[in-house]
């Protein structure tokens, strides 16, 4: 039997973590596989680790023991994501020769001689994730972006893209009713006030539609602010005299109806890692309007096959697109936007993620997984 240790940093809402735990759990399924999760067991995704998935709880551990924790269990992948893999580079030189050491880049990867960068804490940090990916035995990178990004930061081994495992379609609630807190008909956003999200960008161009369209704004979450965008969102939209017209809901646990039932489902990120929110609108069958943006969604949504990518910043544009989705001048067939969200379900990636690793595991051992 083959052990497989999936290495995420903690159990957080974030979408790393998500993404470890649903392959955790899928993979858990085979019964010639014994999966661990290495984490801090700490966090909203605890609950959502399968019985079989077997835990290895990394709070209070430090390096050395975890280095001795890993090679008593000699296992024969270990897969590492985000900010683990700098732990798990460090990590794998302690580990049996035969065990295969894949990283996971869930971003568009930016050197660590980048501007992106102010201070030594994040160049260094990027520098180490550097190493980590170059001398990784293969890497996994969620989008055609990020594995562009990798080869232009001089990255030389083995990168397969596969997208996210964002939901199982057994999950999907096509009965879901209209929440009560909103009013129809909406629009949707979903995701944090990062700074990177440019809600700014959103309300603008929504400001703009209103004007078209007698059509409402639903934000749904909170989560990480770091420029204070939360007050600016509502100062604008105090200004603006939008009280009536947008919700700022927070963070809700359950989102079907949300997804359900939205004319449109809206993104104007400056990048995004992979942007789950977007297969799970079209889970639903609800079209989407983003902005063309390194990361994901070009990778998910195609050339406007699924969704509709408007120039970044072009406010004007990403309006004028909603309100024609809005009153029927564009029409998505919503079958075919279900059927490519499928192509990101939980089951569809994970046994691209197994195939990935035995090639890669077969490839340097010369022998099958």
């Amino acid at each position: 039997m083959r052990k497989i240790v999936l290495y995420v940093p903690s159990m957080t809402s974030g979408g790393a973590e998500r993404v470890m735990v649903n392959l955790a759990n899928e993979l858990s399924k085979d019964n010639s596989l014994e999966i661990y999760l290495l984490t801090l067991f700490e966090g909203v995704n605890t609950k959502k680790v399968g019985k079989n998935v077997n835990v290895i709880n990394s709070k209070g551990m430090g390096l050395l023991k975890m280095c001795r924790c890993l090679r008593d269990l000699r296992p024969d992948v270990l897969l590492s994501t985000s900010t683990s893999n700098i732990r798990a580079y460090l990590i794998h030189n302690f580990l049996p020769k035969q065990t295969l050491f894949v990283t996971r880049a869930p971003n568009i990867y930016y050197p660590w001689k980048s501007r992106s960068y102010n201070g030594l804490k994040y160049r260094l940090a990027s520098y180490l994730t550097w190493r980590a990916y170059q001398f990784s035995d293969a890497l996994i990178s969620n989008s055609p972006d990020t594995e562009k990004s990798l080869r232009e930061a001089g990255i030389t081994n083995l990168i397969q893209t596969i997208g996210n495992p964002v939901f199982y379609r057994s999950e999907i609630n096509d009965n879901a009713e209209l929440p009560n807190d909103i009013k129809t008909p909406y629009i949707l956003y979903v995701g944090s006030f990062k700074n990177q999200k440019r809600i700014d960008l959103l309300l603008e161009a929504y400001q703009k539609m209103s004007k078209l369209l007698d059509v409402n704004l639903v934000i749904v979450g909170d989560g990480a602010d770091n420029g204070n965008n939360k007050n600016k969102a509502v100062t604008f939209i105090e200004k603006n005299n939008l009280q009536n017209q947008v919700f700022m809901v927070g963070r809700k646990s359950e989102l079907a109806g949300y997804y359900k039932h939205a004319k449109c489902f809206v993104l104007c990120s400056e990048y995004e890692g992979f942007g789950n929110v977007i297969v799970e609108s079209l889970a639903y069958g609800t079209p989407v309007v983003c902005f063309d943006c390194p990361g994901g969604p070009s990778f998910i949504l195609g050339k406007n096959e699924y969704g509709i990518r408007v120039n970044f910043g072009d406010t004007d544009s990403f309006a004028q697109r909603v309100c024609e989705i809005i009153s029927d001048k564009i029409v998505f067939n919503k079958e075919r936007l279900m059927e490519r969200a499928d192509s990101f379900s939980v089951e569809s990636i994970t046994n691209q993620y197994l195939m990935a690793i035995k090639y890669f595991y077969n490839k340097k051992f010369n022998t099958n997984f």
